[in-house]
């Protein structure tokens, strides 16, 4: 494959991969859940442990926040 035709794919899925929901998970989300918005086709980042990174600079547009103990998807 030519170089530029590869940077032209690549360029693509930069493009596609910045449309839509992004939703951050803290270290402490629920497992199952994660796997659950995955595979309705949500983008889920996952806080790794001892990460200080924040959901915005992970490119993140939600999050998941638990109130009373309930996973909820909320934007930023």
């Amino acid at each position: 494959m030519e170089l530029k035709a590869l940077q032209e794919l690549t360029t693509e899925c930069t493009d596609d991969c910045n449309e839509g929901k992004t939703i951050f998970a803290p270290v402490d989300a629920d497992a199952a859940l994660v796997q659950s918005l995955r595979r309705r086709g949500e983008r889920v980042v996952r806080q790794l442990p001892g990460q200080a990174t924040e959901a915005v600079g992970m490119g993140c547009n939600h999050q998941l926040i638990c109130r009373d103990g309930e996973w909820l998807v909320e934007p930023l």
